[in-house]
């Protein structure tokens, strides 16, 4: 009795479906891995900013005297200036992070059309019929705004705070 399984007779388009799953796959992966970095970004930029205002109470409150020879104001300013310098630097990066991120969602909806050929069912691009929400946030979710301005607004307090110690 033969116990090996008989051969299979693939054709091209077979061949072409799984090359199409794998690479949409490795895509939503690549969506997934942008999406979690995005928001760990924003995490590190509320860690980086509470640790300088911890810092910049600490410096108001007690002064500064036996670390500097700067006084406690200039010494705000200057963590000021940094706050600022950070929240732009992370603002750029999520700004960039997430246009990347919906590179990578039109990715996996060119990679949907394509199944969709061949029986597949959309998954990243629903039909309009289907949404739960205006096709409008489909595409562009509210969300990439909170990770693009949240830096700006922080950006803007460490800015008033510094403004109010100098005048």
């Amino acid at each position: 009795m033969d116990v090996t399984p008989p051969v299979q007779r693939r054709n091209v388009e077979d061949n072409r479906v799984d090359i199409l799953i794998h690479e949409f796959y490795v895509a939503s992966g690549l969506y997934l891995h942008e999406d979690q970095l995005n928001w760990q970004k924003l995490h590190h930029l509320l860690y980086v900013n509470v640790g300088l205002g911890a810092v910049a109470g600490f410096a108001l409150e007690n002064g500064a005297g036996p670390v500097t020879a700067l006084g406690s104001e200039t010494i705000f300013v200057l963590l000021g200036v940094i706050g600022i310098l950070v929240a732009l630097a992370f603002g750029t990066a999520l700004w960039f992070g997430t246009l990347y991120l919906q590179n990578r969602k039109a990715a996996l909806a060119a990679l949907e059309a394509h199944l969709a050929e061949y029986g597949g069912e959309a998954v990243v691009n629903l039909p309009a019929h289907l949404q739960m929400i205006s096709s409008r946030f489909a595409r562009v979710s509210p969300t990439v705004w909170v990770l693009r301005l949240f830096p700006v607004m922080l950006a803007l307090v460490w800015a008033g705070l510094v403004g109010t110690v100098l005048l």
